[in-house]
């Protein structure tokens, strides 16, 4: 066999070896188990993703997946077990202190390939939502204790976030350095192809700390009597979040509980109000509502001048905007007056696509370097396989050449809030969820009995087009 065959069929076993997920969208492979949870057929939905819990480079994403669709089912303690599946996984791929063979190969076809060819470990902002997530289903469940611990787990994951991603951007800017790439020219380049989301960058300030984490974190202190504690954490929303109805209240309240005579004054005067206190004969009404889709990962093209190689269209991931008909849930009374309407609290839209922003500088000198890579496979093919190896190559490159869209496809848009009193006694109540301008879509009515000092949950989720769950805990 020539050397023009060798290289043609080493090509071809390599493409083979990776497996067809490698060159497969996930978008894709998540289509079906997404339509039946948007249409609300969550046992069938879950049936699908807990058959891919197997994949190995995917096992991560899956099981973010399942966990979701347990949690929107009002599945809590599943919910909670696959999340701490999750966050076992996400631990195992951080805390490995010794890369095996298997794995050096791994990162080695990365570099060659792409990044699909190597085990998925979650964005930083979905590993914050971890353990939200599992703080939320315990303050459902009426487990306190554990949701405090999985809130003090989330505060600890944001700052590791930071950690992390300053550790990475230093060690893969000497490497830059000594491979000569200079990675604030590809920035510019790339700059035109991102322009359009400049708008959703400025939705979020911090994309390390999360106001809604904040908010449980605050409510579960406040729960436990901790009234000063809770009022740190609802400054810190102010700070980060202002104008929110409810963090407005609460932090009035808890202010004045705690005692803090100086700091409620200043906040009285800033919201130009004094604190709403429940009366003791009342019960509390929490409405938590998850809106709408989270931005998914899309593939674009952008041609940039590689080092020793020249012009080459790189693989990057963009999130794309997933529209959706409802904005906002209110709460409405017996007699249809408005108690409440929910507020956002977390913009996941905003903080996924600051999240990338982030991370672009990363991915950049990645894609650089692995673009330099292949670029010297395909001048080692044309000297060895003249024109046909050369041809060869450069397929293998473009095709091999795919981005990450491996994302949480099931998170919603934006995690909303709203907190509310009843009298005791028996109510007639009806959730209505709205579009942007008001307009009433689709109503949910229920009915709860207020007991005097009770907390009452309700939770609700949708997707693009309707509501696809409702729960009263």
């Amino acid at each position: 066999m020539n050397r023009r065959c060798c290289f043609l069929l080493a090509c071809f076993l390599s493409l083979s070896a990776q497996g067809c997920s490698t060159f497969t969208s996930y978008p894709e492979r998540i289509q079906g188990p997404l339509e039946s949870f948007q249409s609300g057929k969550l046992e069938g939905s879950f049936k699908e993703v807990e058959g891919r819990w197997d994949k190995r480079l995917d096992k991560l994403v899956w099981l973010l997946e399942g966990a979701m669709v347990l949690h929107t089912d009002g599945r809590l303690e599943q919910s909670n077990e696959v999340l701490a599946r999750s966050e076992e996984l996400i631990e195992h791929y951080e805390q490995k202190a010794v890369v095996s063979v298997t794995d050096t190969a791994s990162q080695g076809a990365s570099l060659v390939l792409n990044e699909k060819t190597i085990p998925y470990e979650g964005e930083p902002f979905e590993k914050v939502l971890v353990n939200t997530y599992k703080a939320m289903n315990d303050l459902f469940l009426r487990r306190y204790e554990e949701a405090r611990v999985e809130i003090r787990r989330s505060f600890a994951r944001q700052q590791e976030n930071r950690r992390r991603h300053e550790e990475e951007m230093r060690r893969l800017e000497a490497r830059a350095r000594r491979e000569r790439v200079e990675p604030d020219a590809y920035i510019r380049g790339t700059e035109p192809y991102y322009r359009d989301q400049q708008e959703i960058l400025r939705r979020v300030k911090n994309p390390y700390e999360d106001p809604f984490a904040y908010y449980l974190s605050a409510l579960i202190y406040e729960l436990n009597g901790e009234y000063n504690d809770a009022y740190i954490d609802l400054e810190r929303i102010q700070e980060i979040r202002p104008g929110v109805p409810c963090v407005e209240d609460d932090l009035l309240r808890m202010a004045s509980q705690a005692g803090l005579s100086d700091a409620y004054r200043t906040w009285s005067e800033a919201l130009k109000r004094t604190a709403r206190v429940p009366g003791k004969d009342q019960a509390e009404v929490f409405v938590f509502f998850e809106t709408g889709m989270a931005p998914r990962k899309q593939e674009i093209r952008v041609p940039l001048p590689i080092p020793n190689v020249g012009i080459l269209s790189l693989a990057l991931p963009k999130y794309a905007h997933v529209p959706s008909r409802i904005a906002q849930a209110a709460l409405y009374g017996p007699d249809g007056s408005l108690l409440g309407e929910t507020s956002v609290l977390t913009d996941l839209e905003a903080v996924a696509v600051r999240n990338l922003d982030d991370r672009m500088p990363a991915l950049l000198i990645k894609q650089v370097l692995r673009a330099s890579a292949k670029g010297a496979v395909a001048a080692t093919a044309q000297d060895q396989g003249g024109a046909l190896g050369a041809l060869a190559a450069n397929v293998y490159n473009w095709v091999s050449e795919q981005a990450d869209l491996r994302c949480w496809t099931t998170l919603p848009r934006t995690l909303q809030a709203a907190r509310m009193s009843l009298p005791a006694g028996r109510h007639d109540l009806v959730l209505a969820f709205r579009d942007a301008g008001g307009q009433r879509l689709q109503d949910q009515p229920f009915s709860v009995e207020a007991r005097p000092g009770a907390k009452i949950f309700v939770h609700a989720r949708s997707g693009t087009a309707g509501v696809i769950s409702f729960h009263v805990y």
